[in-house]
């Protein structure tokens, strides 16, 4: 199983696999994943192997694939758009002021449905 020529992954290839045979899929899986960080500058290296054995942890813990993959968005974009994270960096490097994030919402409640008469 190879990136084809455009860098992209066949997806039907993995999906066959990942049908066929779950253990084979998920030990090329982790080869992949071990290239990418093997593949990328040095200094770098470790944070990528820590952020991988984070998402590793999630993936573990989590009580369905679906779970897990919810727990890995919020993750994603709490490192985009939270505390320190990618936005505030870049709106930080241009001098532009960072803008706070809303972290709480009001629920509006709704009356119950009336039954038709």
């Amino acid at each position: 199983m190879q990136l084809v020529a455009t860098g992209k992954l066949d997806f039907n290839e993995w999906m066959d696999l990942a049908t066929s045979d779950p253990e084979a899929f998920e030990l090329r899986r982790r080869q992949m994943v071990y290239a990418l960080i093997e593949g990328s500058p040095h200094e770098r290296r470790h944070r990528l192997r820590c952020l991988q054995w984070r998402i590793d942890r999630v993936r573990e813990q989590s009580s369905t694939p679906l779970a897990g993959c919810l727990s890995l968005y919020e993750m994603m974009w709490d490192s985009l758009l939270g505390e320190g994270g990618l936005a505030e960096a870049l709106n930080q490097a241009a001098g532009h002021p960072t803008a706070q994030t809303p972290r709480s919402a009001d629920i509006v409640q709704f009356p119950p449905p009336t039954p038709n008469n």
